[in-house]
C-alpha cells in the first residue's frame, strides 16, 4: 500500500495507523500485501547533524513509533525520499545525504525506500542511484530499494543491478485512458506504478481490467486508495487470489502484447488476458479465433473461476461458447478442454 495516489500531501499517522489495521482486518495481509509505505510530505526539515526530520504536527509520535506500529501488524514500513535537493513536493531530498538518510532509516527500521528524482543537480539518474544503492547495502538492514525516475534515462536496461524495483514511465491518472496510455506505450518496459482501484475515477469493470493488465506484466502491486473506506467490489479485485498468483508466477516473465505466443509457465499453463481497450463500452470487439489443442486441460477464467466450453460440443465453425462452472459432471463439460 502507497499513500499517494489518495491521499497526497494530506498524509498523518492516524492515516497510515488505520490503514495499517484495515489491510490486516480486511483479508489484504492474508492476500500477499506487506508493506505499509509512506509517500512524501513526512519529513520536514534537518537538524545540525544534518539528521531528517517528521513533520511533528502529522506524526507527533516520530516515524520509529509509526514503524514499530506497523510491524506489531506483521507488516513491512516504507518511506520515500528524492535523489535530489528537495523532494517533489517540496521537502527535504536525499542528495548529498544519502549516508546519512540511509543510516536513518536503518536505525528507524525501514524496509522500504521509495526513491523519487525531482530538483536535482543534473547528474544522470545512472550516476545519482547508485549512491543511495551502496549507502543502503551499508546500512546494516536490509531495505527495499524503488527507484522512481520516470524511464527519462531507460531504467530497464541498468536499474537491475542498483534497485528491487523500478519506474520506466511517469505517474498514472486516475482514469480509462492514463491506465490504457500506459499499458499501450509502455508496453516493451513494463514496471507500472501504484493501482488505482478504490478511488473512484473508474468503473468496477475499468477497474477489474486496470488489475488483469498490471497482474499479467508482473508490476508490483501496490494498492494507492483509502483501505478504510473501500467498497466490498474493489476488495475482490485486489484479493483475487488467482489473479494474484498470475503476478507472482515464480518464472517472473511480463505479458506482452502478441498476435501468437506459444511459452508456458512452471506450472504448464499458458496465461492472457483479453480486455476491451476502447474508450467506449458498447463497441463491436473484432473477431478473435482462437486455436486451442489440449486433450486433458481447461480454458479457464482467473476472474471469475469459470471454464469456457463449447455448446453441445460443436465443431462446427462459429459454434457458441459458453461459461459453465468447472468439474461439474454434465455433458457440457465433456467439451472443456477440447478443440
Amino acid at each position: 500500500w502507497n499513500s499517494w495516489n489518495h491521499f497526497h500531501r494530506n498524509i498523518s499517522e492516524k492515516i497510515i495507523q488505520q490503514n495499517a489495521d484495515a489491510i490486516v482486518a480486511l483479508g489484504l495481509a492474508a492476500a500477499g500485501y506487506q508493506y505499509v509505505n509512506l509517500d512524501d510530505c513526512w519529513q520536514l526539515t534537518r537538524d545540525s547533524q544534518c539528521i531528517i526530520h517528521p513533520d511533528s504536527h502529522a506524526f507527533p509520535s516520530g516515524i520509529p513509533a509509526l514503524a514499530d506500529y506497523v510491524h506489531s501488524r506483521k507488516l513491512k514500513f516504507g518511506l520515500s525520499s528524492d535523489a535530489g535537493f528537495k523532494t517533489c513536493a517540496g521537502r527535504p531530498g536525499s542528495l548529498g545525504y544519502e549516508t546519512i538518510d540511509a543510516n536513518t532509516c536503518a536505525s528507524w527500521n525501514v524496509d522500504y525506500l521509495k526513491y523519487d528524482n525531482c530538483n536535482t543537480d543534473g547528474t544522470i539518474p545512472e550516476v545519482r542511484y547508485p549512491v543511495m544503492r551502496d549507502a543502503l547495502n551499508a546500512s546494516g538492514r536490509p531495505i527495499f530499494f524503488s527507484m522512481r525516475e520516470w524511464g527519462v534515462d531507460t531504467p530497464a536496461l541498468w536499474a537491475a543491478n542498483v534497485g528491487n524495483s523500478w519506474r520506466t514511465k511517469g505517474d498514472i491518472q486516475d482514469n480509462w485512458n492514463s491506465m490504457m496510455f500506459n499499458i499501450d506505450i509502455f508496453h516493451l518496459f513494463y514496471t507500472f506504478v501504484v493501482l488505482e482501484i478504490g478511488n473512484g475515477g473508474m468503473t468496477d469493470a475499468e477497474y477489474v481490467t486496470h488489475f488483469s493488465l498490471w497482474a499479467i506484466s508482473k508490476a508490483p502491486l501496490l494498492i494507492g486508495c483509502d483501505v478504510t473506506n473501500m467498497s466490498a467490489v474493489t476488495l475482490s479485485i485486489l484479493t483475487n487470489p488467482e489473479v494474484i498468483a498470475i503476478n507472482q508466477d515464480p518464472l517472473g516473465i511480463q505479458g506482452k502484447k502478441v498476435a501468437f505466443a506459444s511459452s508456458r509457465f512452471p506450472n504448464v499453463s499458458t496465461e492472457i488476458v483479453v480486455a476491451n481497450c476502447s474508450t467506449s463500452s458498447k463497441i463491436e470487439p473484432k473477431r478473435l479465433q482462437w486455436i486451442y489443442n489440449s486433450q486433458d486441460g481447461t480454458i479457464r477464467s482467473a476472474l471469475n473461476r469459470r471454464c469456457l466450453s463449447i455448446n453441445n460440443c460443436s465443431t462446427v465453425e462459429g459454434a457458441t461458447i459458453v461459461l459453465s462452472e468447472c468439474h461439474i459432471n454434465d455433458s457440457q463439460t465433456q467439451c472443456q478442454g477440447k478443440n
